[in-house]
C-alpha cells in the first residue's frame, strides 16, 4: 500500500475528499435511521421513485422503507426493474446502511418523502386502533365491565404525569437564550 506523501497529489486530495464526504453521506443515513428507530409508535412505510440514471437504460424503480429487522427498527432499499414495485411480499429489500454510495444518495433525496409516508401511515394506524378499542369498548359495556373506562382515565393521568422533558446537553432555552445542562427542564 502506498503512503500518501507528506505533499499529496492531486488526486490524492481528490481521493481523500471523496472519502471523506462519502463518510458523511453514510453518517447522515445513520443519523436519520437512529432518530427514527427510536420513535415510539413506529410503523412500516415505504416511497418509490422513477430510478434516476436507471442502469443499462432500463425501466427501473428505487424505494427506500422504514421497516423491522427482528426487534430493530432500520431503513431499507430496493431497486426493481419493470414498473411499479410488488407489493406481494417479495421485493428486495436490503439495508440502507450496506447499499452503494448511490443508492445512499438516492434514499437521502427521498428522506422527506419518507417522513410524510410515516405520518401518513401512523394516522391510518390509529384510525385502526382507534377502532378496536372503541369496539372493544362496546363489547365490555355489553357485558358489563363498565370500569374499564375509569381504568383507562388513571392509567393516562399516570402517564400523563411521569412525561418529563429531558433537554440534550446544548439545549438553549428561547425565553433567555441561556443553556441548560441536560438536566431536567419544564
Amino acid at each position: 500500500m502506498r503512503v500518501l506523501s507528506s505533499k499529496p497529489t492531486k488526486l490524492e486530495q481528490r481521493s481523500l475528499r471523496v472519502k471523506e464526504l462519502a463518510d458523511e453521506v453514510s453518517e447522515c443515513v445513520r443519523y436519520f435511521e437512529d432518530y427514527l428507530a427510536h420513535l415510539p409508535g413506529r410503523v412500516v412505510a415505504e416511497t418509490w421513485i422513477a430510478a434516476p440514471d436507471s442502469p443499462d437504460g432500463g425501466d427501473f424503480h428505487f424505494g427506500i422503507q422504514l421497516g423491522r429487522d427482528g426487534k430493530a427498527w432500520k431503513l431499507f432499499c430496493s431497486l426493481v426493474e419493470g414498473g411499479q414495485p410488488d407489493y406481494d411480499g417479495t421485493t428486495p429489500w436490503k439495508p440502507l446502511s450496506q447499499a452503494s454510495l448511490t443508492h445512499r444518495k438516492w434514499a437521502i433525496s427521498m428522506f422527506p418523502a419518507l417522513f410524510d409516508a410515516i405520518i401518513s401511515a401512523q394516522d391510518d394506524k390509529v384510525t385502526e386502533l382507534e377502532k378496536v378499542v372503541a369496539d372493544f369498548d362496546a363489547f365490555a359495556e355489553e357485558i358489563g365491565m363498565s370500569d374499564r373506562n375509569e381504568l383507562r382515565r388513571k392509567r393516562a393521568r399516570e402517564v400523563k404525569s411521569s412525561l418529563i422533558f429531558v433537554a440534550p446537553p446544548d439545549f438553549e432555552t428561547k425565553s433567555t437564550g441561556a443553556a441548560k445542562s441536560g438536566k431536567e427542564a419544564k
